[in-house]
């Protein structure tokens, strides 16, 4: 089986559906932590210099899913801020029980904070250049890089359709396999869009076989997230509760570790972004006025 971290067994948490795609996105092999209990994952990628493609051809999309698809990217481009509780249970062959856990999650200024309460205390904070664990049981804070090719999913709050498909081939995905009944179907069937990822290249596919994601355009957000991974294991994710374009404080967005954490930087040290240089306008001599013409 694939070596993955410990915190993500407790499973790729999202508050919307294109954070929990960008979630998916910033996977990578680092060492496991040396305890079994672990907090939502946002998981900083390993490079991946040639990807191999999966599939020699692009599927063709459906022309109404598509158009259904772009309305729900400009909906969610107009959420700025958002709340909810999640609840998420891992699926695995090995245990006869799901591993089940629960919390909530603020998200707001590029920044994503999941706090778990059950079944052990601990807190998740993802920026654009880091991802920081607290155990405040153990007073100890792991601190992970986040990748320079991530840091626009991770640190914004709804990455694009656009970003996203240089990764994932989209499709439709039946509502049934989202858990939405029948009755619910033919009651919010008009608002609900179920959405299928998978990944196009090899190295990514190692990790995750596919995700599932039930967007419900009235909030609009993700209620429900279905992860597969790269062993066939079962991540359910399911939001309640969701509000978005809340007020939410800065002081709310931040770790509040206890006296005397330690920190530690199990991959290295984090480094600051690199801000976008900034253009230099063309000299435009005083004497000139409009030009009109060609």
């Amino acid at each position: 089986m694939n070596q993955q971290p410990a915190w993500l067994h407790q499973g790729q948490c999202a508050f919307t559906w294109a954070v929990a795609i960008a979630m998916t996105l910033t996977l990578a092999c680092v060492p496991s932590p040396a305890r079994g209990d672990t907090p939502p994952a946002v998981l900083t990628p390993g490079p991946s210099p040639t990807p191999a493609p999966l599939l020699a051809t692009t599927p063709v999309e459906d022309p109404a899913f598509t158009q259904r698809l772009a309305r729900a990217d400009a909906l969610i481009a107009k959420v700025k801020t958002l709340r909810a509780g999640f609840e998420q249970a891992k699926h695995t062959p090995m245990l006869k029980r799901p591993l089940v856990s629960s919390g909530t999650v603020v998200s707001a200024a590029g920044t994503v904070k999941w706090t778990t309460t059950t079944p052990r205390a601990m807190t998740m904070l993802v920026t654009p250049t880091a991802l920081s664990i607290l155990y405040p049981q153990d007073n100890r804070v792991e601190v992970y890089p986040m990748g320079a090719e991530f840091r626009d999913l991770a640190g914004a709050p709804l990455p694009s359709i656009d970003a996203l498909r240089g990764r994932f081939w989209f499709a439709q995905m039946p509502l049934a396999e989202l858990g939405v009944t029948p009755e619910r179907e033919r009651r919010d069937g008009a608002e609900l869009l179920g959405v299928k990822l998978t990944p196009k290249d090899a190295s990514l596919a190692r990790h995750v076989s596919s995700v599932g994601v039930l967007l419900d355009l009235r909030i609009p957000a993700a209620t429900r997230v279905v992860i597969v991974d790269g062993d066939l294991e079962r991540t359910e994710m399911t939001l309640f509760d969701v509000r978005v374009n809340v007020v939410v404080p800065a002081a709310e967005l931040g770790l509040n570790t206890p006296e005397g954490t330690t920190t530690v930087f199990p991959l290295g040290p984090v480094l600051p972004a690199t801000p976008m240089p900034t253009p230099t306008p063309a000299p435009t001599s005083p004497a000139a006025g409009p030009k009109v013409g060609g």
